[in-house]
């Protein structure tokens, strides 16, 4: 019969630490560690169909009509938040072209609008629909790719290890009872 010392992540030399954290670098992110962000997003409007961290890219399309949008942002996200700063600044951006077109065809308050205008109208509302959609999903690229650092960093690594309480041994392999 064999005996085999068991150690405890924190019992291990600081050598064999740091190789124990190499070998579990992605042991935050080897599931779908991004779902709570999708759901996120989802949520308010916005369908992220797929993100490439390493590459700086995201793919995805608001799902609802802008003002809605927004709406929802606005009564999810703190008045401190960038995200709710973001949509503060396209609501005064709708609000501003909203007045401009208004003067311009010098409409009034229950006015009726020619089918000329209403698609004038309708391309100024995409152009800014489609600034805001590309600032919106940089804004959930960025929080992708700081919950990605963080669930790879040594702390988190570290919290893991000791949380799922590990055994090891003195060489740093994980012993699976």
């Amino acid at each position: 019969m064999r005996t085999i010392e068991i150690y405890k992540f924190n019992e291990l030399s600081k050598d064999i630490q740091d190789k124990v954290i190499e070998e579990h670098h992605d042991i935050n992110v080897d599931y779908v560690w991004y779902d709570f962000i999708i759901d996120d997003a989802k949520r308010i409007g916005i369908n992220i169909m797929g993100f490439d961290i390493n590459n700086n890219n995201i793919k995805g399309e608001i799902t609802k009509n802008i003002r809605k949008v927004i709406n929802n942002i606005k009564n999810e996200y703190g008045d401190e938040s960038n995200l709710y700063q973001i949509a503060n600044d396209f609501q005064q951006k709708l609000s501003t072209q909203a007045h401009i077109f208004s003067e311009k065809h010098n409409l009034k308050i229950n006015d009726f609008i020619s089918d000329e205008q209403v698609s004038e109208w309708k391309n100024i509302e995409k152009n800014i629909t489609r600034d805001f959609e590309r600032l919106v999903l940089r804004y959930f690229l960025n929080i992708l790719k700081k919950e990605y650092e963080y669930l790879t960093s040594r702390e988190a690594i570290v919290d893991t290890l000791l949380a799922h309480d590990y055994d090891f041994t003195k060489e740093g392999r994980k012993i699976l009872l």
